[in-house]
């Protein structure tokens, strides 16, 4: 699940082994999964809900699931591993097993094609350059120099923006780009 954890549904990849993408049936949902690109990052997609009135719609959205995969990117080019569609039931218990299975199957493939390793090798290097950029963010925001020339920024922006016909417009990137000047300096100077 990645809503409110700060994640894009993408960014999720770069956290798991594995992305099973859960969806309903109808609703529309197969487009939209399409268009924000989910589904180029899903391994297995499982359409949940298979059973009682909803199974006739169960079993269309799992074939329009199935269609699109024809007409994405390979996650795993050159993998055996080729994305699933599979119906599932939480209330019947349809196909948990295979799910399950599938899940091994996924495992197992990765990890004989040296993927797994090389997955979690770029994951790391990913964790460890956002851990940074964090880090670093969180020093720069609290040196009183930058604190400084942030609020001056912020000011020279709003008055550009309440001056529209003075001659010192300025755009938030020039801005920006004078702060990262002022910190190069403070780097150097040390």
């Amino acid at each position: 699940e990645t809503v409110g954890l700060g994640q894009s549904e993408i960014d999720v990849d770069l956290a798991v082994d594995m992305v099973i993408l859960l969806v309903s049936p109808g609703g529309g949902d197969s487009l939209q999964a399409a268009k924000k690109g989910i589904m180029e990052i899903a391994d297995l997609i499982v359409v949940n809900k298979a059973d009682g009135p909803l199974l006739s719609n169960a079993q269309h959205t799992a074939a329009d699931y199935s269609g699109s995969l024809q007409f994405l990117r390979q996650k795993h080019a050159g993998s055996l591993w080729k994305p699933q569609v599979v119906l599932a039931s939480a209330v019947t218990g349809l196909n948990v097993d295979k799910i399950i299975s599938i899940i091994f199957e996924f495992a197992a493939t990765m990890t004989s094609e040296g993927r797994l390793s090389v997955r979690r090798a770029q994951q790391d290097k990913h964790w460890l350059r956002l851990h940074l950029q964090r880090g670093l963010l969180r020093q720069l925001e609290s040196h009183p120099t930058i604190q400084d020339r942030l609020k001056d920024a912020e000011i020279k922006l709003d008055d550009s923006n309440c001056n529209r016909n003075s001659k010192e417009v300025t755009s938030p990137r020039a801005v920006a780009q004078q702060i990262l000047k002022d910190i190069d300096i403070l780097v150097h100077d040390k």
